[in-house]
């Protein structure tokens, strides 16, 4: 009888408890033999179980080896299997992402309404825009000076002397002058130097309105500015404006004095008196160029002058006559360069 190794001990406890019955229900003389006759049994029984125990032993040896390659294979087998799930399901998820974008690409998607009805646009009609001529006041430049005369806050020359007043009333800088027959020169003069320029600019601009009233018949009226004076040496520019409608430009140097531009008519010069005409100049390096109406006139060139001074304005009467001269609106600047 061939038993396998895990079922040997179960096998002879049954067999046990079997004879051990036969011994009870057999008789005293016959249960001696059958005794003899079973222990020679269970000892050929003893025997048959060590030879299977080696048996058995040999089989779990190779069932174990046939799990371990059945086991080795099965992992390699769900590696494998793994590896092509990973795109799979990267490709699966892809494209239900694409579906999702498109699907709320398609619920977003804003609703075209038709087009109205198209209206012509309104004609606009353009204005022209105005010529503008530039000045010198137009420069980019720095303010030294602005008064408008309403009153003497910047402290302008005032006096009564001689038959030569100077006063600021009624928003205007006056000065009446009445010139004898007999004055020892040909023009009586009242000059007088530009408050605020105490820094003595060497280039600068300065302009003001000048209305000529009351002059009587045959006098000449001169409106003349005078700048980069210096009292140590007498020297200085002269820019002039005749009510003749001439303008010049002098210059007073080493005790000597000439003309840098002789007397020039000036274009679009009134000589009805009473008329408001702004006169004016500017001086840039060597560069000097009257003003008037805001228009820039012939320019002159000199540089024997070439530090900053004392401004001046002065009005000049021919002698026996008289006039009454208004200044407003007064700008001194240094212009940009």
């Amino acid at each position: 009888m061939h038993l396998t190794g895990g079922y040997a001990p179960r096998f002879q406890a049954v067999f046990l408890a079997q004879t051990n019955s036969v011994k009870m229900a057999l008789s005293c003389p016959s249960r001696q033999q059958v005794t003899q006759a079973v222990g020679q049994f269970i000892a050929g029984t003893d025997m048959s179980n060590q030879s299977n125990q080696s048996n058995s032993a040999t089989i779990l040896v190779a069932i174990i080896g046939v799990v371990g390659v059945i086991v080795t294979a099965y992992f390699s087998y769900k590696a494998g299997t793994a590896q092509l799930e990973i795109p799979i399901k990267a490709t699966q998820t892809a494209e239900v992402r694409l579906t999702q974008i498109a699907n709320f690409s398609i619920m977003t998607q804003p609703v075209i309404s038709p087009s109205p009805t198209w209206m012509p646009l309104p004609t606009i009609t353009e204005t022209p825009t105005p010529t503008f001529t530039a000045t010198a006041t137009d420069i980019a430049s720095t303010l030294l000076l602005q008064d408008d005369f309403i009153n003497n806050k910047n402290g302008w020359q005032v006096r009564d002397l001689n038959g030569i007043e100077s006063k600021i009333v009624g928003g205007k800088y006056i000065h009446s002058i009445s010139c004898p027959p007999n004055y020892f020169t040909s023009y009586c003069e009242d000059r007088v130097v530009v408050p605020g320029l105490i820094s003595r600019p060497r280039d600068l601009g300065l302009e003001l309105d000048v209305a000529m009233k009351n002059v009587s018949p045959s006098t000449e009226v001169i409106i003349v500015f005078q700048f980069r004076r210096d009292y140590r040496d007498y020297n200085y520019y002269d820019v002039s404006f005749s009510s003749t409608g001439k303008y010049a430009v002098d210059i007073a140097y080493n005790r000597s004095q000439s003309k840098l531009l002789g007397d020039t008519a000036i274009p679009s010069f009134s000589p009805n008196t009473d008329t408001v005409n702004r006169y004016g100049f500017s001086v840039m390096n060597t560069v000097i160029t009257p003003l008037f109406n805001g228009h820039e006139l012939l320019s002159v060139e000199d540089g024997n002058i070439s530090r900053g001074g004392l401004v001046y304005i002065g009005i000049f009467v021919s002698r026996g006559g008289s006039a009454v001269v208004e200044l407003d609106n007064a700008i001194a600047t240094v212009p940009s360069q």
